[in-house]
């Protein structure tokens, strides 16, 4: 998570889509975080898929206000959308 997180959209089986923006109000800087995608599903195979998504979230509404004139100063920083995946937890086994 970071100041360059972008949104993600996370369609678990046929649930409609959930987005998840990849930076919150203290992201003035990068750090681990984590997301739970699928959590108290029954047994039995599921369908997950995260995808990044070309919108950026709206990062000056997300930060505290007393962050903002970090990214005021640091545009640059702020201003790619990417997805920093640091691992992936999977309690079962891996279908393609």
């Amino acid at each position: 998570m970071g100041p360059d997180g972008g949104l993600l959209e996370v369609t678990v089986d046929a649930q409609p889509p959930k987005k998840l923006a990849r930076i919150d109000a203290h992201c003035t800087y990068h750090r681990l975080a984590t997301s739970l995608l699928l959590t108290g599903a029954p047994e039995g195979r599921h369908h997950v898929r995260a995808q990044l998504l070309a919108e950026a979230p709206d990062k000056r509404k997300i930060l505290f206000p007393k962050n903002v004139p970090d990214m005021e100063k640091n545009p640059a920083k702020y201003q790619d959308n990417v997805w920093h995946l640091g691992g992936l937890l999977l309690l079962g086994d891996l279908v393609k």
